[in-house]
C-alpha cells in the first residue's frame, strides 16, 4: 500500500492525462488537468487482521476526463500488486516517453464515490430532509453490504479451517498442474 500511497501523489499538479482516460476526441481537444490532492488513505481500519482494512483514493481537481479516476486506479491497482513499478506514473504522465496509452484494464467503476462537485453559479442547498433521506438511503445500503461481507468473511473462515489429508495436500501442487 505504500508504493500505492507514494505512486497517488505523482498525479498531483498539472499533467496531460490523455494516457489516464478513455479518449473522447470528438468533444475534448485538452486533456491537460489540474489534480490538487491524490492521496490514498485507510477509511476502514482492521488492527487484526491488517490485510482486511479497506483504503480508498481521494482525488481533487478540475475538470476529470472521462473515465480518468477508473484509469488512474487501474495503474494505482497494478502497482500495488507489484506487476508495475511507482515510476510507471511519472512514465505515463510524460508523452514524449509514452505517447500512445498502453493496454490495460480499467478499474470497476462499483465502488467509486463522487462526493462533491461544484458549477458556476450553481448553489446546491443541503436541507434537513435532503441530509436526513441521504443518511437512511446509505445506512441501509451499508447494512446490506457489511451483512453480506459478514457472510463471505464467515465462509472463508470455514473453507480455511477444513481438514486436509496429508495425501492430499501432497498431490496438490501436480493435480493443480503446477508441478
Amino acid at each position: 500500500i505504500i508504493s500505492m500511497m507514494k505512486a497517488a501523489k505523482v498525479f498531483e499538479g498539472e499533467h496531460d492525462f490523455s494516457n489516464f482516460c478513455k479518449m473522447n476526441v470528438a468533444e475534448v481537444s485538452n486533456f491537460k488537468r489540474e489534480i490538487y490532492n491524490s492521496s490514498i488513505v485507510e477509511f476502514i481500519s482492521n488492527t487484526v487482521d491488517p490485510g482486511r482494512s479497506v483504503f480508498m483514493l481521494q482525488i481533487e481537481g478540475v475538470a476529470f476526463l472521462w473515465h480518468m479516476v477508473r484509469c488512474i486506479m487501474a495503474v494505482l491497482f497494478l502497482i500495488g500488486e507489484k506487476r508495475e513499478e511507482i515510476n510507471i506514473v511519472s512514465e505515463l504522465l510524460d508523452l514524449t516517453k509514452t505517447p500512445a496509452k498502453p493496454i490495460y484494464n480499467m478499474a470497476p467503476e462499483i465502488p467509486l464515490v463522487l462526493h462533491d462537485s461544484s458549477y458556476d453559479n450553481l448553489n446546491l442547498k443541503w436541507t434537513p430532509k435532503i441530509l436526513w433521506s441521504l443518511t437512511g438511503h446509505y445506512e441501509s445500503l451499508y447494512e446490506k453490504h457489511a451483512i453480506a461481507a459478514a457472510q463471505a468473511l464467515n465462509s472463508i473462515e470455514f473453507v480455511k479451517s477444513r481438514a486436509m489429508r496429508l495425501k492430499d495436500i501432497k498431490n496438490f501442487p501436480q493435480i493443480m498442474g503446477l508441478k
